[in-house]
């Protein structure tokens, strides 16, 4: 029997990029969890079985588990076993930070499995596996796993940053589901979900109009001169309040034409040297007159952005490329980032087509865009 892989993960149509994503926002509202997603993105990524599953670190144990063709009684076994000790994915999930997909195979070189290792694989017949580990928090660690059989071929490097591209929303998906389900009497509306957020969020209308400010951002942006926030999002530089709408308008047009339509992101920058960022991301699934958007504001004067090592660990970047991800996250344009450094403009956008290249984005509104989901929330 052939051996299946993927036939061409980089040119997967943009329809099915729109459905996991609307799936996997639909799941984070749903009492059933990710069982759906996580049943699409195995199709979509060709995998034999999928598991989203939370690792209590001490005592080691799972926690809540969602798996689409895993069988009843080898999850069981990992429990009641205590076996979780015994699987290098979950021992590695554990000592090591968050960042991008990993196979297991790649994994393999030197390491000596044991009876449970064994016992686990070769009861689902597990060739390999593309793992993620999505958060550290309170002593729990979330992993995201998508297994291949022994009829399939691994896991390419090119399949792996396909799957990088969700790792920002499935992320911000399951803490709207873990933020919704911790506050049990909470709305289930929209407006609801957001005030649950810790992040400073607004909810805009096609016209930049305030539908609905949460809290945080109302805190947020109290004394913020560059930002009026009253029936509409104002700027006090009528530039970005354009660029604003133009947004808004391309991702209603682009979601009614089912075209995915990435987040996007805004620098602000006020009288008093303050530098906000507005990361602008549709919300997927409203028919044409009631399209939104969510604007999530970071301001780098109450939480530091994150620093180029930390880039680089995540997104499996260069020194060099890390660097200008880590000026490009502060507002620098790439004319700034090269006097900055003291590089030629030409050596600063060829590292940028690098970190496209690796990280699956196109725009550099995206690349950081993705970089704030993934290292800020």
């Amino acid at each position: 029997m052939p051996r299946i892989g993927v036939k061409d993960i980089g040119e997967f149509p943009v329809a099915g990029y729109d459905e996991l994503i609307q799936t996997l926002y639909s799941s984070s509202v749903n009492p059933d969890g990710f069982h759906l997603f996580l049943k699409l993105l195995a199709d979509t990524i060709n995998a034999k079985f999928a598991a989203l599953i939370g690792l209590n670190d001490s005592p080691q144990r799972l926690g809540k588990v969602w798996t689409i063709g895993i069988s009843d009684h080898s999850t069981s076994w990992q429990i009641d076993e205590k076996r979780v000790e015994d699987d290098l994915v979950f021992k590695k999930a554990v000592q090591e930070p968050m960042g991008s997909f990993n196979s297991l195979i790649s994994l393999l070189n030197g390491f000596k499995p044991n009876s449970g290792h064994f016992c686990w694989n070769l009861d689902q017949q597990i060739l390999d596996s593309a793992w993620v580990t999505l958060s550290k928090k309170n002593g729990t660690v979330l992993v995201l796993l998508l297994l291949r059989g022994t009829e399939q071929l691994p896991y390419t490097q090119k399949e792996l940053n396909f799957l990088n591209q969700f790792i920002p929303h499935i992320r911000q998906a399951m803490q709207l589901y873990q933020q919704v389900n911790h506050h049990l009497n909470a709305s289930h509306s929209l407006a609801g979900i957001i005030e649950a957020l810790p992040k400073a969020s607004i909810i805009l209308d096609r016209q930049a109009g305030v539908v609905y400010a949460s809290k945080n951002a109302k805190k947020l942006l109290k004394n913020e001169p560059a930002i009026e926030l009253g029936e509409l999002l104002g700027f006090t530089q009528q530039k970005y309040h354009y660029q604003l709408l133009e947004f808004i308008q391309r991702s209603i047009k682009e979601s009614a034409r089912q075209i995915a339509c990435p987040a996007q992101t805004l620098f602000i920058k006020s009288a008093n040297d303050t530098t906000l960022i507005l990361r602008i991301a549709p919300i997927s699934g409203l028919n044409d007159t009631k399209s939104a958007v969510v604007v999530t504001v970071y301001n780098p004067q109450e939480r530091a952005l994150p620093k180029a090592n930390v880039i680089a660990q995540c997104f499996s970047l260069t020194k060099a490329e890390a660097l200008l991800c880590e000026d490009l996250l502060m507002g620098y344009s790439l004319e700034e980032v090269a006097e900055k450094q003291a590089k030629s403009k030409e050596t600063v956008r060829s590292y940028l087509k690098q970190v496209f290249q690796k990280t699956g984005y196109k725009r550099q509104g995206e690349l950081i865009s993705a970089m704030l989901t993934t290292l800020m929330d």
